[in-house]
């Protein structure tokens, strides 16, 4: 783990760089006890009436965890009447709220943007747990996963969103809140073989 993210001693505005950065945030959320009706999701391109709504949301107390979380994907291509538009949001969230900036190119930000936020940078992906069969052989056939009780949940999730990060089948951010769904639906005993089939038949990979 990076030593910035410590929950002791986290930051609530964070701004991520570099590979591994969307499965850190996925963890991050994870680790701060977000469901998915916690998780915020805001996507290019960033209208200015995207970003109010998203400032008005974060005034809003969290539906079902101890906090929310809010992801602000390709943030380099925010423009700069929408990067204004939420500087004071960054620079006093409400004590609930944390905020992560995800960018490929963090020089293209505002400095305005930049020094209200603490930098994370991702120089390599973290080492995975070695699963027993390729993830490929998973999204093929999510029945595998029964023959295998100790699997750990999380590292196969992880390999899924590595996969699609690697082969790119859709967008990243469409499988971020649904792999924190699978993970919430595990942790509420359901089975790891029938959370990846939800996976596969929302993101619609079963007829590939």
């Amino acid at each position: 783990m990076h030593p910035h993210l410590a929950l002791d001693t986290l930051a609530q505005v964070l701004l991520f760089h570099g590979p591994g950065s969307e499965e850190a945030a996925t963890d991050l959320a994870r680790r701060l006890g977000c469901k998915p009706s916690d998780i915020h999701i805001l996507r290019s391109p960033h209208t200015i009436a995207a970003v109010r709504q998203m400032i008005d949301e974060t005034l809003l107390p969290p539906f079902e965890s101890p906090c929310k979380i809010f992801l602000i994907f390709q943030s380099e291509e925010m423009l700069a009447p929408s990067a204004n538009a939420l500087l004071k949001t960054l620079e006093e969230p409400p004590s609930d709220t944390y905020i992560v900036l995800l960018t490929s190119d963090p020089d293209r930000l505002l400095p305005t943007v930049l020094s209200r936020c603490r930098p994370v940078s991702f120089t390599a992906p973290e080492t995975q747990k070695e699963l027993p069969f390729p993830i490929e052989e998973i999204l093929k056939n999510p029945a595998k996963l029964d023959d295998f009780e100790e699997i750990d949940s999380d590292s196969v999730l992880e390999a899924i969103l590595i996969w699609v990060r690697t082969e790119r089948p859709f967008d990243l951010e469409k499988a971020v809140p649904l792999i924190m769904e699978c993970r919430t639906a595990v942790l509420h005993n359901v089975k790891l073989r029938h959370a990846v089939e939800y996976f596969l038949l929302t993101t619609k990979l079963t007829s590939n």
